[in-house]
């Protein structure tokens, strides 16, 4: 089922945020990660209304504005397996690294609290 999938995925990354919540207490850098609502169903006066006001397909779910000595921030797609990326979400994240972004996709608030502590501490060297 695929509302399954997409609630998992939201449950994921509901617990990434809690994790970089309580970790901005010690490092406010943390604290500035935000999510990009691009994905979700919905209805679609909200669709036209949200794609008119700057909804991109394949951008990734969150962003974190945070430079290191590397790159310019940190952009995170989360999935769970077996949910794939589309097409648009590699174009996007190859893109984005060309631009010099750290972007990736993982599959776990785990690993991309493990990733934003390595992208933090300026060592992460392509990106989830």
């Amino acid at each position: 089922m695929r509302t399954r999938r997409k609630d998992t995925e939201h449950q994921e990354q509901k617990a990434l945020i809690q994790i970089c919540d309580l970790n901005a207490l010690s490092d406010p850098r943390w604290g500035y990660i935000f999510s990009i609502p691009n994905g979700g169903m919905r209805h679609v006066g909200v669709a036209v209304k949200l794609k008119a006001e700057g909804l991109r397909p394949g951008v990734p779910d969150l962003f974190l504005p945070v430079p290191n000595d590397k790159y310019h921030g940190l952009f995170i797609e989360m999935k769970i397996k077996p949910n794939k990326t589309t097409a648009e979400q590699l174009i996007t994240i190859k893109r984005l690294r060309e631009w010099g972004y750290c972007a990736g996709v993982c599959y776990s608030a785990l690993q991309a609290q493990e990733i934003i502590r390595d992208y933090l501490k300026g060592a992460v060297t392509r990106g989830p």
